[in-house]
């Protein structure tokens, strides 16, 4: 079996970070079969004290602002022969290195695989705004489907990802999918690993959704500018509740039509919030937000 080496990148995350590695301390797996190595992306390098770190785990400093430049400096220090992308935010399943490892084994002509992001509430039951993140966000099988998965759950031959090249570190947002798409542009398959689960606490509150929707925003905003495509808001689309939303809403099972009301609501506001940010980057020359 090969070898993996885990990627996870930290700002300003510790207890988070903390609970994530010892999720990875459970694993499966032996531990001499796969290392970890942190890109920490916080301004100083140090640690905080106390802070302890398994021995399969090593920890690169990368003080240039980002994730996808903390990924980077992290990959270049692995070994592994399969990248195992996650955040610190994740609780990786026990059997989350082991099922990825031997997917790949399956499939020798996939050489990236999207695993399930699995949402929970961080409560007894779920809010709105949860029930919002758990319908519309991370859906690694709809992203598998468009050729590209979030870093969150990411599986990579390090090989494909020495060809491809690094993640382009002046995005703050998108650049798992400006990654992929590079990759699948070269001719690379991605499978989705339904049994290849990391858990991910859902966002509980409109701020929270609010701050990810304007941070992926900035970041295919900067695409499209990078790749000279015209940037053209389409007016229906924002000022008027979304017909598609509302009939993804009556098809999702569980759900009153009370709650379907509010869902739509919510995601109008959303939308009107996203406009207007869209306007501001259009008169600002475009500026992408920290993750």
């Amino acid at each position: 079996m090969a070898k993996a080496s885990v990627i996870i990148p930290t700002f300003a995350d510790w207890p988070s970070l903390a609970e994530c590695l010892s999720c990875l301390q459970g694993q499966s797996v032996s531990s001499d079969r796969f290392e970890i190595v942190i890109g920490n992306n916080n301004p100083e390098p140090a640690l905080p004290e106390g802070f302890v770190l398994p021995p399969n785990c090593q920890v690169v400093w990368q003080p240039r602002p980002g994730s996808y430049a903390a990924r980077n400096a992290a990959v270049a220090q692995a070994c592994g022969e399969v990248l195992f992308f996650t955040d610190s935010d994740c609780r990786p399943q026990p059997d989350w290195i082991a099922r990825g490892l031997a997917l790949l084994e399956q499939r020798p002509e996939t050489d990236r695989i999207g695993g399930y992001i699995r949402l929970y509430p961080r409560g007894e039951g779920w809010t709105l705004p949860e029930l919002y993140d758990k319908i519309f966000g991370l859906r690694q099988d709809r992203h598998t489907a468009r050729g590209y998965a979030a870093t969150a759950n990411l599986i990579v031959r390090h090989a494909l990802f020495r060809q491809v090249g690094p993640f382009e570190e002046t995005l703050y947002s998108s650049g798992d999918k400006e990654w992929n798409q590079r990759a699948t542009a070269q001719g690379s398959k991605i499978f989705y690993g339904a049994d290849v689960i990391v858990a991910h606490p859902a966002r509980a509150s409109f701020a929270a959704l609010r701050k990810k929707r304007l941070r992926i925003l900035g970041g295919r905003f900067q695409l499209r500018r990078a790749r000279g495509k015209p940037i053209r808001p389409t007016l229906p689309k924002y000022l008027f509740p979304s017909v598609s939303v509302l009939t993804r809403l009556l098809r999702e099972p569980g759900l009153s039509a009370m709650q379907v009301v509010r869902l739509w609501a919510l995601d109008y506001r959303l939308r009107l919030a996203e406009f207007r940010e869209l306007l501001a980057l259009l008169r600002a020359g475009g500026s992408a937000r920290r993750a």
